[in-house]
């Protein structure tokens, strides 16, 4: 696929954003979709926003 172990196992623990290149990579690695990865990750960081915004309240 191109990319270290070690971005894959961040972006599977949460550590690490994917980035549309990477999301492309997963694509044609695994079968999945593009837009479904990009999807799991803006509803990831949507729901960190969210979690900040009612601690911060």
């Amino acid at each position: 696929m191109g990319r270290p172990v070690q971005v894959i196992n961040g972006i599977c623990r949460g550590k690490n954003a994917t980035t549309t290149e990477t999301t492309l990579d997963l694509e044609r690695a695994l079968g999945m979709s593009a837009r479904f990865g990009l999807n799991l990750q803006v509803d990831y960081d949507l729901t960190l926003a969210r979690l900040a915004r009612s601690i911060a309240a």
